[in-house]
């Protein structure tokens, strides 16, 4: 069990049937050179999801010396809420990972505990400071900047007529994402300068679903000073902006457990 509650923490730090769906083909080559803004436009057109409501999605996770795979489903409404469901054994959950903007919970539903924290206690243990609406875009391959200065924030680093790469790079922290010519994100990668920390999200397989462009793979991986953890995403099923409901979880039917020993495990 406690290899199965490692993917939620990977998450964190990090990290019904469709009927149509066709492969993307990607343009060869962007039609002219673009500003950043003309960059940022382009990439904030796409943010169209409004919710997600992936069924069934497979991960197979390595951390150390240990691999396995379990099945997982993942329901979000932009800016609101993100749920994800464990089940690794025919279709039963046995472990729920609920967060908003504010809160993050985990229910172990085998052993009846649950524990709590926030995105600040998170970003002390990395210099990555990533909340509820990085995560969200991370999960769903849309934009974000981690950039905590105006004057610093997200631009072109670079360009060539089949890829764009965008980003910025300081002192303590590295952020640079890969575009393509038809404004797919197809990598990410932050660096944490001072904690020697890298977490990297790769993203293939593009399909037209619903009228949204999503990848049906994706691949997260943190890379520490001794340790590098991957998981592979490959989704199933998937449908988007469509109403979703979420009812919390009564914590009353749980006891509480400590989150600093949930990260030791």
């Amino acid at each position: 069990m406690k290899k199965i509650l490692s993917i939620f923490l990977m998450i964190l730090v990090l990290l019904s049937s469709c009927k149509t769906k066709k492969q993307v083909q990607q343009p060869s080559y962007f039609p002219q050179k673009l500003t950043t803004e003309k960059v940022i436009e382009q990439l904030n057109a796409l943010d169209n999801i409004q919710t997600a409501e992936i069924k069934k999605m497979n991960i197979y996770l390595k951390m150390k010396d240990r691999e396995f795979n379990v099945t997982s489903s993942m329901t979000i409404k932009k800016d609101s809420a993100i749920n994800i469901s464990i089940q690794p054994f025919f279709g039963m959950e046995l472990f729920k990972l609920e967060i908003t903007p504010n809160n993050i919970f985990i229910f172990d539903k085998v052993n009846q505990t649950y524990y709590t924290t926030d995105f600040q206690y998170l970003n002390l243990r990395t210099g990555l400071g990533i909340d509820f609406y990085h995560l969200q875009a991370l999960l769903t391959n849309r934009y974000f900047c981690l950039a905590r200065q105006k004057d610093i924030a997200c631009s072109i680093l670079a360009q060539n007529n089949h890829k764009i790469s965008f980003g910025f790079d300081n002192e303590t922290l590295m952020q640079t994402m890969s575009i393509n010519p038809d404004f797919n994100i197809t990598e990410i990668l932050l660096v944490d300068k001072i904690n020697n920390l890298s977490f990297n999200a790769l993203y293939e397989n593009f399909a037209l679903i619903n009228g949204i462009i999503f990848p049906r793979q994706i691949t997260y991986m943190l890379k520490g000073q001794k340790h590098l953890s991957s998981a592979k995403i490959t989704i199933d099923r998937v449908k988007f902006n469509q109403q979703v409901e979420f009812i919390p979880t009564d914590t009353r039917r749980y006891k509480k457990g400590s989150f600093d020993q949930l990260f030791k495990k």
